[in-house]
């Protein structure tokens, strides 16, 4: 049977309950994707904060050891879009984990422009069989039935 992780990272919550929701109809493992430093609860000191970081290319530390991969067949990443792409602490995630050899796949939630997310995490997923993400709009995410849909449709391009 095929075994998978969700490693999410989540700053309001949203992302954790679509993870959560996701991780109940796979039967799969939950690893929370924790930086060392809090962000801005306001969306756009966070943005500010994530930019400086990016410009210096010094991306937040992980709280906890990282989740040892080698019993997984599948990882999927979550977590919200940070200026149309992946959060800081999702980069740090992905730039120190071996996904070789693994099917991965993500989902993301945004407000606004998520264009260059599931491009990032194909690149960042190197060596891996890299399945299309599922991309979570506000606009679904407020939608019980709607997120129920995309998840279901979501899924069945799983192995």
């Amino acid at each position: 049977m095929n075994k998978i992780l969700i490693a999410v990272y989540s700053q309001s919550g949203q992302s954790m309950r679509i993870a959560n929701i996701i991780k109940e109809k796979l039967q799969a493992d939950l690893y929370e994707i924790k930086p060392k430093r809090k962000y801005n609860d306001d969306m756009w000191k966070a943005w500010d904060e994530a930019q400086e970081e990016m410009a210096t290319n010094a991306y937040p530390g992980l709280i906890g050891e990282l989740p040892d991969l080698q019993e997984y067949d599948t990882v999927i990443v979550g977590g919200p879009v940070w200026g149309m792409t992946l959060a800081n602490p999702v980069v740090t995630f992905m730039r120190n984990v071996d996904l070789m050899g693994k099917q991965v796949s993500a989902f993301w939630t945004f407000y606004d422009h998520d264009e260059k997310y599931d491009n990032a995490m194909k690149d960042y997923s190197m060596g891996a069989d890299y399945v299309r993400g599922l991309s979570l709009p506000r606009s679904i995410t407020g939608n019980a039935k709607k997120i129920e849909d995309k998840i279901n449709q979501w899924i069945k391009t799983l192995n």
